[in-house]
């Protein structure tokens, strides 16, 4: 189900189902833009550069957004057990 909030909208006074499903679908969309912004038009050598040294190479950067969304969604908000990807 896709909310019908606008990006950016006021979420005060949603009930929480409409609210879990806004963030979802934030999520989702920004995802989305941020994939078709990097792996979708880049090869790897230059998702993996460092094309200066004050800066992390590209994919390191979707790692960290990807890191994070765990830490904070999964984690601290659903209560889940943190990702064990050397047991997987």
């Amino acid at each position: 189900m896709t909310s019908t909030l606008m990006p950016g909208a006021a979420t005060a006074g949603l009930d929480e189902d409409t609210l879990k499903q806004f963030a979802a679908d934030e999520l989702e969309r920004v995802r989305d833009r941020s994939l078709g912004l990097t792996t979708r038009v880049l090869d790897e050598p230059e998702l993996l550069a460092q094309h200066s040294r004050l800066m992390s190479p590209l994919v390191w950067d979707l790692a960290h957004v990807g890191n994070y969304e765990e830490l904070w969604l999964l984690r601290e908000v659903a209560g889940a057990p943190a990702i064990d990807l050397l047991s997987a």
